[in-house]
């Protein structure tokens, strides 16, 4: 049982008020020092959980599950870091690939106490904890004697103690107002209903715009957590993408100019993304490999570490150059003056209207594209229809409310496992052509060549049972039911 003192109230009051019955001792006291620890977008807190590190000791609380603990003489800042376990799968759940840091410290002073009666009996065993100039009082009940308990509990109530349930940490976290991180790749954009097609792309534009930059200090200070460039790629696709759904709501050299200028940014970032993409499926790789073509492994992962850091440099020095804020003031600029722009056929059209004819005339070609997939058809047009797919999703995610449906999550729903099979087609694919042109890129040591070769060959076989999938996934896509609820939500 937890209580939380207010501030006019006093251990001593509470002794005064017991006093006759009960006396309170003080057995010892300790200092300690409490971290809160989640990575920058609270994945743990938001999920209900917290994990705690005091001194050594790691504690992953949940409501759903047991405490999980792991000590550690050294802090480790990735799931990846620590060995195979329990606490690791938890956590790696939770988190992927984030990085960890404290984000919330508490300097607590624990002071022990019994309550005892006139026998000098212990009627009580309580912990007081002190910290951020509040007091939390922990009873702990003994055996036999409830009654002790009971009084306390109806003097807290008069003292207008604040009774208080949950672990320790989470009343901490509570008490210091801690401000849980509103990022998202998909932040509420409530448009209104009656919103031009053109104000519609600038406000969406300009929103996903702040919140790739949200993400620059941690390309800049924590580039180690590639999440941070993984979502900065994200919003520029998203913006690129939006602009070229809706390009008719430009002037056609003001598209140009935007497609130009957003495809320069991505640009810049693409060889560091590459790479950071092959250096997370090292041991993906290393697992799909038999231990006897693994030797060469190590020397190419090496090599792409040094080519990561001198990516990474180009990156950051890119990111902190005039050149790069000429380039986003210039983008955003045109998207908040998007009313001085000269009228388009599309620029005032109605938002909802042109919104459901886009998706009506998507999902279409979806349908037109996919039906002519067989066994012999070529990867590229297995390809342009992954590219189809993800233009209708991107519809979805940002004008589905405009819709005013509650059928619209369940149509992302099915898109989403059709994607899901394509874009591990795609994958696949990217793989095998990265890794041959390494291969081709220079001279490579024997071991290497076997290594990569059979890597190859694998990823080869993988993407092939992807490609088996993909007219089952399709077919499960474009069903009589998916065409009736298309008909149903753009009409």
């Amino acid at each position: 049982m937890q209580w939380i003192l207010p501030q006019s109230a006093s251990l001593a009051k509470l002794a005064d008020a017991l006093a006759g019955k009960y006396h309170l001792n003080s057995e010892s006291s300790q200092a300690e020092h409490l971290l809160i620890v989640d990575d920058f977008v609270n994945h743990i807190i938001r999920s209900g959980c917290l994990l705690v590190r005091q001194g050594e000791t790691y504690q992953l609380y949940s409501e759903e599950a047991e405490t999980l603990e792991f000590s550690s003489k050294k802090p480790f800042h990735f799931a990846a870091d620590i060995a195979e376990s329990e606490f690791r799968q938890r956590l790696r759940s939770l988190i992927s690939v984030r990085k960890l840091d404290a984000v919330q410290e508490f300097d607590l002073q624990r002071q022990f106490l019994t309550l005892r009666n006139t026998d000098d009996k212990a009627v009580l065993k309580m912990e007081l904890l002190t910290t951020l100039n509040r007091q939390i009082l922990l009873l702990k009940p003994v055996r036999g004697y409830e009654k002790a308990l009971k009084q306390v509990t109806m003097q807290l109530i008069a003292m207008k103690a604040e009774s208080c349930e949950g672990n320790l940490p989470q009343v901490l976290l509570t008490l210091s107002d801690y401000q849980i991180s509103n990022y998202s790749l998909r932040p509420q954009l409530n448009l209104p209903q009656d919103i031009l097609a053109r104000d519609a792309v600038a406000e969406i534009s300009l929103t996903m715009l702040s919140v790739a930059r949200q993400n620059e200090m941690g390309i800049l200070h924590h580039c180690e957590d590639t999440e941070y460039l993984h979502d900065y790629r994200v919003c520029l696709r998203k913006v690129r993408s939006l602009v070229s759904l809706l390009k008719g709501v430009f002037p056609q050299a003001v598209f140009l100019e935007l497609k130009k200028r957003l495809g320069l940014l991505a640009g810049k970032t693409n060889k560091l993304r590459d790479l950071d993409v092959y250096l997370l499926k090292q041991d993906d790789y290393q697992a799909r490999l038999p231990d006897n073509l693994r030797d060469g492994l190590p020397a190419m992962f090496s090599d792409f570490s040094l080519q990561q850091k001198r990516a990474r440099r180009a990156v950051k020095t890119w990111l902190q150059s005039e050149a790069y804020a000429s380039e986003m003031n210039a983008i955003t600029g045109i998207f908040r003056d998007v009313g001085t722009l000269p009228e388009t056929e599309l620029s005032h059209q109605s938002l909802q209207t042109l919104i459901k004819k886009k998706s009506r005339k998507c999902f279409r070609k979806i349908g037109e594209m996919g039906v002519l997939i067989t066994p012999e058809t070529e990867d590229e047009e297995v390809h342009e229809l992954r590219k189809e797919c993800k233009k209708f999703r991107y519809l979805l995610d940002f004008f589905g409310p405009l819709l005013q449906h509650d059928k619209v999550p369940e149509m992302a729903a099915r898109l989403r496992k059709l994607q899901n099979t394509l874009g591990k087609f795609n994958d696949y694919s990217v793989q095998q052509d990265a890794l041959m042109q390494y291969l081709e890129a220079g001279k490579r040591g024997d071991d290497l060549a076997k290594s990569i070769g059979a890597l190859i060959l694998i990823l080869a076989q993988a993407q092939q049972l992807q490609r088996e999938k993909v007219e089952l996934r399709f077919a499960d896509f474009y069903s009589p039911e998916t065409k009736a609820l298309a008909d149903q939500l753009f009409q």
